[in-house]
């Protein structure tokens, strides 16, 4: 199962704080730990009260929230050094207030939203600020390990209409259109462009997509019967009927035949760079990221050698840099980039061409290692097999902090039940 991975984070300074009144309080708004379950048991079976058997008062405690069989939620919660409570030196110095951190996630199959972690962070919020006097809490999206990043480049973004467009530019079947285009100087005469073809409407069937989605400019020409050339050329066929209602005639002096009209598509200067390869990648692998998890600011676009464009990212912790071509990467593109993997701390690379790569090229620059896709067609098979291996590592360290997190001191729980009131009062 291909896993989402979703993170939170807040840091607040408490006075008195007592994780287990969390659990209990949530709990009450339908978030019930496994943790919190099991000392309520160890509890009852000693008959001593719930803060008896409270987490240790180590640096770390948290609890699990199993929603449903494919949803985990989960909680953590470190105690820092405390800060001082003011700057006046004649403060006692002992006086400290703890801070206290907390992370919050939710593991969940690709593609679930982050509505119930956001719900879990919203009842956490109301908790401390009711029960403990916090401050207002505002919790944040995490870069995990994403230092470097900011220095090479701006967070990458994309559109919802860049999405639907790349969902068509991608489909094999236009790819011999959208090739004619760049050499035709992003003009088409589309009926003569279609006519020879074999797979005519399934090809027309995805140039009517990117019509729809306001791709094309369209113009319509008249052709001559005789000599087939074009005679006259129009917006469209209300222009012409205009024009011949007008009693415009040809270069010839006849009237207008516009049963010999043809569709002239145009690509806008401004949308050109639509048809690279680079850019369908860049705004198919930006989404698949954001559907995996990661956060908009460790996604980052980077200045790349020409007819590329680079996406640095931070998945899990791991640096990754993707080397989105539209052509050939040459072993000079990979040293031109030298500096930017340096800073990210020998990164894997992943290059989407369907050219030979020079790997070694990529490992001299300071790649930990390279990893070559021959198109968009392989981030659904062999990068995602990467990214889910790394996430399952991730998910993995994630829970084994539970591993520590429940311990049971029996002989002091048993001699609890022999203690005065008024002694543990």
């Amino acid at each position: 199962m291909l896993l989402q991975l979703y993170r939170r984070a807040t840091s607040i300074v408490i006075e008195n704080f007592e994780f287990y009144k969390i659990t209990e309080d949530l709990a009450k708004d339908g978030f019930a730990g496994a943790l919190a379950a099991l000392r309520e048991k160890a509890a009852a079976a000693f008959g001593v009260p719930l803060s008896a058997v409270a987490p240790q008062k180590g640096s770390l405690t948290g609890d699990l929230f199993f929603l449903d069989d494919d949803k985990l939620l989960y909680l953590k919660c470190r105690r820092q050094p405390g800060q001082k409570k003011t700057d006046d030196p004649f403060d006692d110095p002992g006086a400290l207030d703890p801070e206290v951190n907390f992370e919050a996630g939710m593991i969940a199959p690709v593609g679930s939203d982050s509505d119930e972690l956001e719900r879990l962070c919203s009842s956490i919020s109301t908790i401390l600020e009711v029960e403990f006097n916090a401050e207002e809490v505002a919790w944040t999206e995490p870069g995990i390990g994403a230092e470097g990043l900011g220095e090479i480049g701006q967070p990458a973004v994309i559109e919802d209409t860049h999405l639907e467009l790349a969902a068509i530019l991608r489909e094999a079947k236009i790819a011999p259109f959208l090739d004619a285009l760049k050499t035709d100087k992003g003009e088409i005469i589309l009926d003569e462009w279609l006519a020879d073809r074999d797979d005519a409407d399934e090809v027309e069937y995805f140039i009517d997509k990117l019509f729809e989605a306001d791709f094309f400019d369209e113009d319509v020409i008249v052709y001559s019967m005789l000599t087939g050339k074009p005679l006259i050329r129009a917006k469209d066929r209300a222009g012409l009927e205009a024009l011949k209602s007008a009693g415009v005639r040809d270069v010839n002096g006849d009237e207008l035949d516009l049963e010999n009209v043809r569709r002239m598509l145009i690509l806008p200067k401004e949308k050109r760079e639509f048809i690279r390869k680079s850019w369908v990648s860049r705004v198919i692998l930006v989404d698949l990221l954001r559907k995996m998890g990661v956060p908009r600011h460790n996604i980052i676009d980077i200045e790349g050698p020409a007819g590329t464009a680079v996406i640095a990212a931070t998945f899990d912790g791991t640096p990754l840099v993707f080397v989105l071509a539209d052509d050939e990467v040459k072993p000079e593109d990979f040293a031109d980039l030298a500096d930017d993997l340096g800073k990210l701390g020998e990164p894997t690379v992943v290059v989407v061409t369907g050219k030979k790569v020079d790997t070694d090229a990529a490992r001299a620059a300071g790649a930990e290692e390279c990893l070559v896709l021959a198109g968009v067609d392989e981030f659904n098979t062999t990068l995602l097999e990467q990214l889910a291996a790394s996430r399952k590592g991730a998910v993995a360290e994630i829970i084994a902090d539970y591993d520590n997190m429940f311990a049971i001191n029996f002989s002091e729980m048993a001699m609890r039940r022999f203690q005065d009131p008024a002694e543990e009062a």
